[in-house]
């Protein structure tokens, strides 16, 4: 798994304020659980990266465990937001699905708050898991309504919203899993690529004039009408 952005960390500044620094250790946290995955990514490495010391690292962060579920509650904050703007900006159910996966594709992805797979999240314990999970949960569960809404509204071809989220969330957890920065697309492509794959799909199904209704037939064949 290649990290998404190898430019180089922001420089840890001693004269910003506490929010700053804290987010500019958090970027560099998750370009190495990008890059190399939450088991062999250390506090040393972080701090080496930074140029700080490792205890510098611990007035902001109580451990490895936090700094992951800071990387996660952070990305969901940025999808959580990418929602509540399709959802005020798109006028039908197709727009505001479009809106959202371009918001969190490519708006989130070139913020410091780098998307993480979801399989690193079974490093944390118990209780951080449930909060993100629950966290998912609900942001799973608009998304289906908001395809429901675009089915009802005539913007969305007739599906089941769960089957059309859960294979979104497939195919945006592909991107995070294998997309290779050393390849010949950037990322933007493929996630531009993957939104047009994912929305062709979501056209209502014209029926062909050429085609004849099974009600407008006989069993033998023979048009009606």
């Amino acid at each position: 798994m290649g990290s998404r952005n190898a430019a180089r960390p922001a420089p840890f500044d001693r004269s910003q304020d506490y929010g700053a620094r804290r987010a500019v250790i958090l970027a560099e946290a998750a370009r190495q659980f990008n890059a190399r995955g939450y088991a062999l990514t250390s506090i040393d490495g972080i701090a080496e990266r930074l140029r700080i010391t490792k205890p510098a690292i611990y007035y902001y962060f109580r451990n490895k465990q936090q700094l992951l579920y800071e990387c996660y509650a952070q990305a969901f904050d940025l999808a959580d937001e990418a929602l509540a703007r399709a959802v005020a900006e798109g006028r039908t159910g197709r727009e505001r699905i479009e809106l959202y996966l371009r918001a969190w594709l490519l708006d989130a992805r070139a913020s410091d708050a780098q998307m993480l797979p979801l399989r690193e999240g079974r490093a944390l314990p118990p209780t951080l898991r449930q909060k993100l999970d629950r966290r998912r949960r609900a942001r799973r569960d608009r998304l289906r309504a908001i395809v429901a809404e675009g089915v009802a509204d005539g913007s969305i071809r007739a599906c089941d919203p769960k089957v059309v989220v859960s294979a979104w969330a497939g195919a945006v957890a592909w991107i995070l899993e294998v997309y290779d920065p050393a390849g010949p697309l950037k990322f933007e492509q493929v996630a531009e690529e993957l939104i047009a794959l994912l929305m062709r799909g979501l056209v209502p199904v014209t029926p062909s004039p050429s085609v004849v209704p099974k009600a407008r037939l006989r069993r033998d064949g023979e048009r009606v009408g």
